[in-house]
């Protein structure tokens, strides 16, 4: 009974070495036996508890946190340099929605079987979310590239996956070991900011720069400061000219939102309006910037000017079920006529729910709003698709125009685009005309 105790004492601290050897066959003996085998059940379930606490379940590769210890012992013991490299497919998500997770999950464990035939590493983790982490030892910028085209080649094969042939391109972020940091939390972070920054930039490779991490925070910044950026009057709408060829007046503005921020200066829309959509600001945003250009367009009328304003909508906007009753609510709160506004949607909102979405833009349409197909030539949208849209006017995209002049290629395509928009009854549109020789040529 006092070895049961003392091996009782020692299984409370942690310590599972020992164990009761009683020889004996009775009630005593059974006891011992009985108490080693509990003893050996914990053993093997504290094990499987850690093991499952250190590796991703899916593919049994360490985890996280192995990779944050890896990381540490390596700084600890072998100071030499080293590089952490996150890697990541392009369109995971896309295959988890269209083709489902359990084809995104065998993905992600054949994306794990190449990556451990690589040789070259001192450890393969998942780090969650179908993203890996690699470390490679004694690796530097100058000697690096051998390794990332390695891993590019690792996946130029297709994928078989119950009988679904996928082509899937891998993106990298990579960070150094002392140069970017020489804490491991703060390396396996500014390789996950490289790997952002190559997957927002289509770029299968990306080393990290300090300028990523100023970037980031900018971001959060804005992010923080959107709410409030409408309630504290810090949005404000410009009026770009659109000129008429046939009459060479003003016909119509549009409305620019810029983002006059306190700390940051002006924000051009390309900064914030792509983080209002991601989340959710950009519906208040929408309706600011309507409300505002209704505003505008009623104080101008009662100068006796009438001027249509253009207003570019959101496909976030178009999916909200009460907007079109919202649009014209506003209209009618300030007296105005639904011509007072054109609605620019891009082409892309149509290749999402072209019925719901065709749908919808007829119903405005009706009522008697213009609509404009903005920045045409950028979308996937098909002529098919197009041809449907109730809009009376279609953009060109700057794109297309800015270098219209030494580009024979942009001339073809402008000017058949102003041939079929003519041949559909449309009127046209070239955004970003800056010199007289454009002007000239599009005239």
């Amino acid at each position: 009974v006092k070895l049961l105790v003392e091996q009782a004492r020692e299984i409370r601290k942690g310590e599972y070495t020992g164990s009761v050897q009683v020889n004996s066959k009775d009630e005593l003996g059974l006891l011992a036996k009985e108490f080693n085998a509990m003893k050996q059940a914990v053993v093997n379930r504290e094990n499987t508890i850690k093991h499952q606490a250190y590796h991703d379940q899916l593919t049994t590769l360490p985890n996280r946190y192995s990779l944050l210890q890896a990381t540490d012992d390596l700084i600890a013991h072998d100071p030499g340099s080293f590089a952490l490299i996150r890697l990541g497919p392009d369109r995971m998500k896309e295959i988890n929605y269209t083709l489902g997770h359990d084809v995104g999950d065998e993905v992600v464990k054949e994306m794990a079987r190449r990556l451990k035939g690589f040789e070259r590493t001192a450890g393969v983790f998942n780090v969650g979310g179908g993203s890996f982490a690699l470390l490679l030892k004694s690796a530097c910028q100058t000697n690096i590239q051998p390794s990332l085209e390695k891993l590019d080649q690792m996946f130029e094969s297709e994928f078989m996956l119950k009988n679904i042939i996928l082509n899937i391109q891998i993106r990298l972020g990579v960070a150094f070991y002392p140069e970017h940091s020489e804490q491991g939390r703060q390396l396996l972070a500014k390789a996950g900011t490289a790997l952002q920054y190559a997957t927002k930039n289509k770029l299968a490779q990306v080393i990290y720069q300090p300028i990523f991490s100023s970037m980031t925070i900018e971001r959060l910044h804005l992010i923080n400061g959107l709410k409030s950026a409408i309630a504290e009057q810090q949005m404000v709408l410009y009026y770009q000219p659109k000129l008429a060829f046939s009459t060479g007046q003003i016909a119509e503005v549009e409305a620019l939102v810029r983002w006059e921020h306190s700390e940051h200066g002006r924000v051009p829309p390309d900064k914030f309006v792509g983080l209002a959509e991601q989340t959710g600001y950009i519906h208040q945003l929408t309706y600011w910037v309507i409300d505002t250009a209704l505003k505008q367009h009623k104080l101008w009328q009662k100068n006796n000017i009438y001027m249509p304003i253009a207003i570019n909508v959101s496909a976030e906007s178009l999916k909200l079920p009460d907007f079109y009753e919202t649009v014209v609510a506003a209209v009618e709160r300030y007296e105005l006529t639904p011509d007072a506004i054109c609605l620019e949607i891009t082409e892309s909102v149509v290749v999402e729910e072209p019925d719901t979405t065709i749908k919808l833009l007829t119903r405005f349409r009706d009522k008697g709003f213009r609509l404009s197909v903005d920045d045409y030539g950028t979308g996937y949208s098909s002529l098919a698709q197009l041809t449907q849209l109730p809009v009376c006017e279609m953009k060109i995209d700057k794109a297309f125009v800015t270098h219209l002049i030494d580009n024979e290629e942009d001339r073809v395509v402008v000017k058949s685009t102003i041939d079929l928009a003519h041949a559909l009854g449309l009127e046209v549109v070239a955004e970003g005309i800056e010199d007289q020789q454009t002007l000239d040529w599009l005239k």
